[in-house]
């Protein structure tokens, strides 16, 4: 895989991961998740989300020190 394809699969990586906290504040804020489950899912979710954004912040830096970014920007 090319390195603008890791990037791209990183970059979607961390939007799911940030759609899917966002959903589970939907779910809880509607009343069908309790606060123990939000917590430990929530703190899980951000801890997930996160790493894959340093990954990416990561391989945005290595490919900038390359010469093989490709332009485009990053989410963050």
């Amino acid at each position: 895989m090319g390195s603008v394809v890791w990037r791209e699969k990183l970059e979607e990586a961390v939007s799911a991961a940030d759609a899917a906290s966002s959903a589970l504040t939907a779910d809880f804020m509607s009343g069908s998740v309790t606060l123990d489950q939000f917590i430990q899912k929530h703190v899980d979710m951000r801890i997930n989300h996160h790493a894959l954004d340093l990954k990416r912040q990561a391989a945005e830096t290595l490919l900038a020190g390359s010469g093989m970014s490709g332009g485009g920007g990053g989410s963050s």
